[in-house]
Formats: structure tokens, C-alpha cells, sequence
């Protein structure tokens, strides 16, 4: 794969579903591509009828690429929410907080995620907001990587 790609969920012959990740990006990153590539087969399996792959950054002005793929932007935002729900389920997350861990960094680390990943779920990154669709302003691809 290209390195600007994450990821890609594909119906192959046989009716089934392939799911790829670049094996050149990072363990972190390749793990929470996993996810969401699953999340698009658990919810949007009905939308592929070809490809649909994860593009870094949402380059060319087409984010949602993919060769018979209907998936757009609330798809994006639904595939990170429910990688986000498996990786770092809130309930383990809190009790985790609760007993005095509060380090992005360290937090990361017990959930073998990103920081940008965590910084996100734990709404500490002002770029994104946790959940939200509301505001215009911000382009595709802050709202494809909201979760």
C-alpha cells in the first residue's frame, strides 16, 4: 500500500470481506485502522459493492475514495466512534482515571493506542470534538477523524 493509505475493507469473490491495513505504518496506528475497517463491515457492509479505502489526510479533494464505495463522511465518524468503543472502552477508561492515571501519554500506552487517539477521546484535543457534527466550519476531514 501506498503510505498515504490506512486501510481498506474490499468484497472479495467468494461474497466475503477482506480487510488490509499497511503493514509500514505504525503498530498503534495499523491496530485502530483494524477497527474501523471492521466497524465499516459491522455498519456500511451494504454500501460496498467494490472497495473503500482509508486515505491519510483525505487527499485530492476525495475523501472517501474507493472503487464502488458509497461511504461518505457520518460513515468515517461511525467507523472511528465504534474503533474508538473497542480500543478504549469509556467504562475501562474511567476506571483507569479514577484511580489518580490522568497522562495522555501514559493513557496511550495501557490502551496500545495513539496519543492523537487518546487526546481525542479524552476530548484534549481542540481540533476535534468528541462526537459532534454540528458546526460547518471545519472541513471533511476533522469531522472523519471526530470520535
Amino acid at each position: 500500500m501506498q503510505d498515504d493509505i490506512s486501510g481498506q475493507i474490499r468484497k472479495i469473490d467468494t461474497g466475503d470481506y477482506e480487510i488490509t491495513v499497511n503493514s509500514r505504518h505504525a503498530p498503534v496506528r495499523k491496530r485502530f485502522t483494524a477497527a474501523h475497517e471492521l466497524g465499516h463491515y459491522l455498519f456500511h457492509r451494504h454500501l460496498l459493492d467494490g472497495e473503500h479505502v482509508d486515505i491519510l489526510y483525505r487527499q485530492n479533494g476525495n475523501p472517501y475514495a474507493g472503487k464502488g464505495s458509497r461511504i461518505n463522511q457520518s460513515h468515517e465518524v461511525q467507523a472511528n466512534r465504534f474503533a474508538a468503543n473497542v480500543l478504549m472502552p469509556m467504562h475501562l477508561l474511567d476506571a483507569i482515571r479514577a484511580t489518580g492515571v490522568e497522562g495522555t501519554e501514559e493513557l496511550a500506552n495501557l490502551f496500545n493506542v495513539s496519543r492523537q487517539a487518546m487526546e481525542i477521546r479524552l476530548g484534549r484535543n481542540r481540533n476535534y470534538r468528541n462526537f459532534e457534527l454540528e458546526e460547518e466550519d471545519e472541513d471533511e476531514e476533522d469531522r472523519a477523524l471526530q470520535f
